[in-house]
């Protein structure tokens, strides 16, 4: 009698995840898995690289999050199927809030034809402190060379009204964006 031992499961990569992404990672020690969710493949050397879909989460996912999924050790019997040993594997993973960026109270979002405004943002994330990216198509931004992670733009005066937003990425990669209309009185 050959007795052949149950998968041992283990989280080989990063467990993290930004909110509203999907994760991917690598589990040794397994053949396969089956849960809900979980989809992936096993390589020759029984490293398996799997993923799992943002909708597979509760939507207000934040923290740990445990999967209980059963992994699956094969072995070659050489009966015309193979062997499957099984045991069960909590796959833990840790979701990230998002930045969450939003203008200041002070940043006005009129102003007159021939002058200019000042923007500012700032964001909560905890992650650690985000870089921010402005785009306003249409209207020329000011903001410092060397502050790419600065929350604060100016608007010189613009030919006409426009949407200004800001994205918001920290130093785990997870993002978060704010719009704004800025409407330019003649």
């Amino acid at each position: 009698v050959v007795v052949h031992p149950n998968p041992e499961a283990s989280l080989t990569t990063d467990n993290a995840l930004c909110s509203g992404t999907p994760w991917m990672g690598s589990i040794s020690g397994v053949y396969g898995l089956q849960g809900a969710g979980i989809v992936g493949e096993a390589d020759g050397n029984g490293l398996a690289n799997w993923a799992v879909s943002w909708s597979d989460f509760d939507p207000n996912a934040s923290g740990v999050v445990t999967f209980p999924v059963t992994a699956l050790a094969e072995f070659e019997t050489g009966e015309a199927s193979p062997l499957v040993c099984t045991s069960p594997f909590a796959l833990e993973l840790e979701v990230l809030d998002n930045p969450e960026p939003a203008f200041d109270s002070n940043s006005d979002n009129s102003f007159c034809s021939g002058t200019g405004i000042l923007l500012s943002v700032s964001s909560t994330s905890p992650n650690g402190a985000p870089s921010y990216q402005w785009e306003a198509p249409a209207f020329d931004l000011l903001i410092a060379p060397d502050t790419a992670s600065s929350g604060v733009a100016e608007l010189p005066s613009g030919p006409s009204d426009g949407i200004v937003t800001v994205v918001a990425t920290d130093p785990a990669g997870c993002v978060g964006e704010v719009s704004i209309f800025v409407d330019v009185l003649e």
